[in-house]
């Protein structure tokens, strides 16, 4: 699913650069009259259309075929991952102008001033672990509303309700939700509340169903028998359970030490912000930039990474930005939610900027397997972007055997073999090394990307036995051009065993 915006949104980092020119200016406006006005506001000047030499290469009226070339070529590389970029105002590779030189600087002293992916999500974690939060899970039978409003858990002390509590208490104890209840004074809510709480219990279909089944076959054996026939049994009742998120009290104005902010079921698979930002610090590179919202109850974190091109060689169709995107609601109301995303110059002005989604994961706060999904969900959003990221941040400039301190590539290539870094099922270690040197002979470097290019070419041009190996080592190749720290260490005495 991919989804295009023609306007820049608002909280983007367009945001701030928008403001300052109207978006009813036109590319190519009339210099302003030169007589004066009385009383009237300044006009801004109309952007300057770049002068460029000869020596520029020109494909075109003030287009450039350097830029025509990049904006091409990086439109391909979105829609071969699935994205639907819009089409330019202008002409592809058109160089803009004076307002869009500007306003490419502006965004990319404004992506340079970011937090990086460290820091912002590091600062997230720490808001997050002064919380405390602690996940009770309590029977309804057993709870109480208070009339000033407090919920009382037996064994589990008494506690004021977020907004967000009442709502989720209101939904999971009474038929109509908090619509009514909400607006209650406390008493009248308190008194409705304890109604249902006594109430809170239910069929246990499973036990239910066995006694049944026994029920009919003693029915059946005392026809068989003449004898009196049993009544049928009444349906098993068990209480039912809500999980209470308490954590440390956010309200300045309230004594409470300690509030909930969020009731949700029983089996909520408890996965919050804090953890999936610990996720992303070990998923992505370390350079990245990093946004972060976070209202108490949702989140959203948006890495990117931003091209470095000279602003001045910026083009109609340029694809300048790139990230992903995560979403999550920790009180319950909402998916995680893992987005690839990238911003495309459609004007002169930098003005229309298109904004690309594709969504990588959508995954329900139940059940097991959350942390897992997360961390697939990175991989593959990164994966959707890894062309840009590859262009824009400094893996091509690395040298992992510097890095690492080795000799040569070959140690490099048989340590993500022997490792099983890099591996298909079936393939022997010693196999895999020389499909590995094999693909990276033919495009030898020592740089990060090169060692990624060779697991990718291995890929393609390497026979295998299944057809899903080839797509299981691009994906490999993905996780490593982001990986931090690859495991490449082997002893003399395991690398003499590849020959």
């Amino acid at each position: 699913m991919s989804s295009n915006t023609n306007n820049p949104k608002k909280g983007s980092p367009m945001d701030t650069m928008t403001k300052r020119f109207s978006l009813i200016e036109l590319d190519d406006a009339p210099a302003p009259t030169s007589e004066p006005v009385v009383e009237a506001a300044p006009v801004a000047s109309a952007p300057v259309e770049p002068v460029r030499s000869d020596s520029d290469g020109w494909a075109g009226p003030g287009v450039s075929a350097e830029g025509k070339a990049r904006a091409e070529a990086d439109e391909a590389a979105a829609r071969a991952k699935g994205f639907t970029p819009a089409p330019p105002l202008y002409e592809i590779g058109r160089l803009v102008n004076s307002w869009g030189v500007d306003n490419f600087r502006a965004s990319q002293t404004e992506y340079n001033e970011m937090a990086t992916v460290e820091e912002a999500c590091g600062n997230l974690q720490d808001v997050v672990s002064k919380e405390e939060r602690k996940d009770h899970v309590v029977s309804v039978p057993n709870l109480s509303m208070l009339d000033d409003g407090k919920l009382h858990t037996a064994g589990n002390g008494t506690y004021p309700l977020s907004p967000r509590a009442l709502q989720g208490l209101c939904g999971f104890v009474t038929p109509g939700g908090a619509g009514y209840l909400g607006e209650c004074d406390p008493k009248l809510r308190a008194y409705n509340l304890n109604e249902w709480f006594a109430r809170g219990n239910r069929v246990d279909m499973r036990a239910t169903a066995s006694l049944v089944k026994d029920w009919k076959k003693e029915v059946a054996r005392a026809e068989r028998v003449g004898s009196t026939v049993p009544g049928k049994p009444d349906d098993i009742m068990v209480d039912r359970q809500i999980t209470l998120r308490s954590r440390n009290s956010r309200n300045a104005e309230t004594a409470e030490k300690r509030e909930l902010f969020a009731i949700v079921g029983p089996n909520y698979g408890e996965h919050d912000i804090d953890k999936i930002a610990g996720q992303i610090m070990e998923g992505v590179p370390s350079n990245a930039r990093a946004q972060v919202k976070y209202d108490g109850f949702k989140a959203r974190i948006d890495v990117l990474f931003h091209s470095d091109i000279e602003p001045e060689k910026a083009v109609a169709g340029e694809i300048f930005k790139a990230g992903v995107c995560i979403t999550t609601a920790d009180d319950g109301s909402g998916s995680i939610k893992l987005s690839a995303m990238m911003w495309r110059n459609l004007c002169l002005n930098l003005f229309i900027i298109d904004e690309a989604e594709e969504l990588v994961l959508r995954r329900r706060h139940f059940g097991q397997g959350i942390s897992e999904a997360v961390e697939k969900g990175i991989s593959a959003a990164q994966e959707k972007i890894g062309y840009f990221m590859n262009k824009w941040n400094s893996a091509g400039l690395e040298n992992v055997c510097e890095t690492y301190n080795v000799d040569n590539a070959d140690e490099i290539l048989r340590g993500l073999a022997y490792n099983k870094v890099v591996h298909v099922s079936g393939v022997k270690k010693e196999e895999m090394y020389k499909r590995l040197r094999r693909a990276w002979e033919k495009e030898e470097g020592y740089s990060r990307t090169a060692f990624v290019n060779a697991v990718t070419r291995a890929a393609h041009d390497e026979p295998w036995r299944r057809w899903t190996d080839e797509e299981d080592l691009e994906r490999l190749g993905g996780r490593l051009l982001f990986q931090k720290v690859w495991n490449v260490a082997i002893t003399p005495e395991q690398s003499a065993t590849f020959g």
